[in-house]
């Protein structure tokens, strides 16, 4: 067998092969929900008005560039978009196990934290529904700091090159998804926790701490800027600030929320996380519970540092989360439904697996297993999974109901412009749009349905030398005609009158 030194060169290509094979069925996948809701606002929005618009009390900045940079590369075909975020899960799981392998010094440990989370069902409902596509990038900013910290100690340098760098990846991070604000604000303890050199210490703390006063400053400026704006605050804004200090709805839901992403780890890709009982999950949870504290005990000073480090970062991330979304604990999925949403464990569950390996890894050390016992086990472990991979059904909701719908949008939209004679204008009337999503659709004015779909997937108004123009009587869907596309795409029937400005109430 090869020595140690090779294998941990190479030994990176099985966790990504691996997560390959489980998560290249994404790239069939379609837009859902707000993906509609993003790709027409792009092409409707103002630059300032789109860039700064906040969903789901998110900073989304830097996202809205890469879904800008998506739109200029792909248009509207869902390929290319999801192409990009399974090789970017691959970077992610590279990435984890670099930060295990500079942690533990274990190449297998390294497989064992990549390979299990790269595979784990939980995180198709980050990888699968584009609108996430935010929190993968995130996950990768966070990543590459630990990555650095972890292996500054061997870093003679000490300028304010890297903390800077480290800085502006947390900057990126926030901009991108809220996991990355959460992220951003325990850094300089993460820093102080992984680094002991004092210059590049007191560097990195410096530099985070200025990420993040940044991220919160541009946080305030644009929520104070969302009515004035936009004129009106987004419900989950509302929830989110009429239930700030509400600890008795945010105590439960963090638990909730870390004992469910302790049990995905064990599970891997056994079975997607919301068709399986919560009772399935008891026990790994607790399994994984006593291998953290089994971990802490064991582990070395600075091995235990690392360990909080991480912790730490999974607690400020399901945290936030926790803050943000336990008014809606009031929904009908109630407390465990919302814990189970699989799009909040992506980055969370990233560090839960260096956590929980790192603590195997402590463990291990303390029994002091020999090397050929560790290859053994190894290798046993790496056969299972393979059979798992193997034999398990990776279940990937594709979102088919959506391209349906799309699809017979845009055919009823080409059955009417053909039908029409050249050089005249084509009135259709506006439909609405079901897959658009339960929190978009009652916001007629923010997405008028079928129109909104044409502005999509047309780049221009004028098809084939007709003029295409989307008629409804019904005011706010009328309140929509603003904008580069909806102003011109958006009108009364021509054989009813103009009632005058009430259609036209919108704010600029």
């Amino acid at each position: 067998m090869p020595d140690d030194r090779t294998m941990a060169r190479v030994a990176w290509l099985l966790p990504v092969a691996c997560a390959a094979i489980a998560y290249f069925p994404i790239t069939g996948n379609y837009f859902h929900a707000d993906d509609f809701l993003d790709l027409y606002q792009l092409r409707n929005d103002d630059a300032a008005h789109y860039f700064l618009r906040m969903y789901g009390s998110h900073l989304l900045i830097a996202r809205h560039g890469v879904t800008a940079l998506f739109d200029a590369l792909f248009g509207a075909n869902p390929l290319g978009y999801f192409v990009v975020v399974l090789l970017t899960h691959l970077v992610n799981v590279a990435m984890v196990y670099l930060v295990a392998l500079r942690l533990s010094g274990s190449w297998r440990l390294a497989c064992v934290a990549a390979a299990m989370w790269g595979v784990a069902a939980v995180n198709e409902g980050a990888l699968g529904w584009y609108a996430v596509y935010g929190q993968v990038v995130a996950a990768t900013c966070t990543l590459l700091v630990l990555a650095g910290l972890a292996g500054a100690e061997q870093d003679a340098r000490s300028s304010w090159g890297l903390p800077v760098r480290w800085a502006l990846l947390m900057v990126l991070a926030g901009m991108m998804f809220g996991a990355g604000i959460a992220a951003a604000l325990v850094m300089p303890i993460v820093a102080w926790l992984m680094l002991s050199r004092p210059p590049l210490r007191w560097r990195a703390i410096a530099a985070f701490v200025g990420a993040a006063a940044l991220l919160m400053a541009t946080y305030a400026t644009l929520r104070k800027l969302e009515l004035p704006l936009f004129g009106e605050l987004r419900i989950e804004t509302s929830f989110a600030l009429a239930g700030l200090f509400n600890f008795g709805w945010h105590l439960p839901l963090l638990g909730t929320l870390l004992g469910f992403g302790l049990a995905q780890w064990p599970l891997g890709p056994l079975s997607a996380p919301l068709q399986i009982s919560a009772l399935v999950n008891v026990v790994p949870m607790v399994g994984g519970s006593l291998l953290v504290a089994a971990g802490f005990l064991c582990a070395s000073p600075r091995s235990r540092r690392h360990l909080l480090a991480c912790l730490l970062l999974v607690l400020a991330i399901y945290g936030l989360i926790a803050v943000a979304r336990s008014p809606f604990i009031a929904l009908p999925m109630g407390l465990i439904g919302l814990a189970r949403s699989s799009r909040f464990h992506y980055a969370p569950g990233a560090l839960l697996s260096l956590l929980l390996t790192l603590s195997l890894g402590a463990v291990a050390a303390r029994i002091k297993l020999s090397a050929r016992t560790a290859n053994l086990l190894f290798a046993a472990w790496a056969m299972g999974l393979a059979t798992l991979l193997y034999a398990v059904d990776h279940q990937i909701n594709h979102f088919d109901i959506d391209r349906s719908e799309t699809a017979a949008v845009l055919a009823e939209i080409r059955r009417s412009i053909a039908a029409a004679p050249p050089g005249g204008t084509v009135f259709i009337p506006n439909k609405p749009f079901g897959s658009v999503g339960m929190f978009n659709f009652g916001y007629r004015d923010r997405f008028p349905g079928s129109a909104a779909i044409f502005a999509i997937f047309y780049p221009d108004n004028v098809v084939d030398g007709r003029l295409v123009v989307f008629t409804s009587t019904d005011p706010l869907t009328l309140r929509g005609a603003r904008g580069r596309r909806g102003a011109t795409l958006l009108s009364r029937p021509p054989d009813l009158p103009d009632p005058g400005a009430a259609a036209k109430e919108a704010p600029p």
